[in-house]
């Protein structure tokens, strides 16, 4: 009995840490940088909240209506010029450290060109080219999870 209860007391255990993310709320990171000249596109976050490695938040270009949700029809079609990214910390991060995400915005066609200072960041769907940052007026939207359809 006391090794059954060992075997399954390893599998939880095991099956735990093969899950563990750490859930963020409003106001776990914050934006701290947006670089859209072009040349050097890049965007930075700090973390207020500690992080778990294999914790994932999804950014993304598409525009927020006012009635909620994001809008579908921003993107010109399937990944014609808003898109998702999905970042995935790569070690545990604490409180204040900042997270830089740089050349987001490589060209449609073209495999990511997106580079993180820590963990990963890739395009969802996968053959979706990166953020395409014009010059002014983009905005980023962070969330974990589900696409938000609600206010």
């Amino acid at each position: 009995m006391r090794r059954i209860l060992t075997v399954i007391s390893a599998c939880l255990l095991f099956a735990q840490t093969l899950n563990a993310q750490t859930t963020l709320g409003p106001g776990d990171i914050a934006f701290a940088s947006m670089n859209t000249d072009g040349a050097t596109d890049e965007f930075a976050f700090v973390v207020l909240k500690d992080m778990v490695a294999g914790t994932t938040i999804t950014f993304t270009d598409y525009q927020w209506l006012t009635t909620g949700g994001f809008d579908p029809a921003s993107s010109g079609g399937a990944c014609a010029s808003e898109t998702t990214m999905i970042w995935t910390a790569g070690s545990d991060l604490t409180v204040g450290t900042i997270v830089y995400v740089y050349n987001p915005g490589g060209a449609s066609g073209f495999a990511s060109e997106a580079t993180a200072s820590n963990g990963t960041i890739v395009p969802t769907p996968s053959n979706c080219p990166d953020f395409s940052f014009p010059p002014s007026g983009e905005c980023i939207y962070a969330y974990q999870g589900t696409r938000p359809t609600s206010n």
